[in-house]
């Protein structure tokens, strides 16, 4: 019996921690906004109804009530410029939080091949380990 309430004590254990990686996981590699917070946590981002999409953004909070925001990925802590990265053709415009301020006025998501840094060079993605 003491065997037997060990071993279900590993499991839920084993299970409540691959849970907790698995959210890590698939927040940092962008299964949802790579948003973070002020205190480097990630953002708890919900949908209304899932899954997200772009007609459904999910809605994005911090705990320690700072507006979540993506860091600037060229070298200069700047915004790349995308030209013809929107669905239409038109440029796409990147902000700290593009759930507020989408990227392209068609609600396209951008290509983001087609955006380059000030210095020419090609944006860094965002960093799944937090800032």
């Amino acid at each position: 019996m003491r065997a037997l309430v060990i071993t279900l004590s590993c499991i839920v254990s084993l299970a409540a921690a691959q849970s907790t990686f698995i959210e890590t996981f698939r927040q940092g590699l962008g299964f949802q906004p790579p948003l973070q917070c002020e205190d480097d946590s990630w953002a708890d981002c919900q949908c209304d109804q899932p899954p997200c999409g772009p007609d459904n953004l999910p809605t994005c909070t911090c705990k320690d009530g700072s507006q979540p925001t993506i860091d600037p990925p060229c070298p200069e802590e700047e915004y790349p410029l995308c030209p013809g990265a929107c669905a239409d053709n038109s440029d796409a415009l990147l902000t700290p939080n593009p759930l507020v301020d989408p990227p392209c006025a068609d609600k396209s998501f951008p290509n983001l091949f087609k955006c380059r840094c000030a210095d020419g060079s090609i944006p860094r993605p965002p960093n799944p380990f937090g800032r």
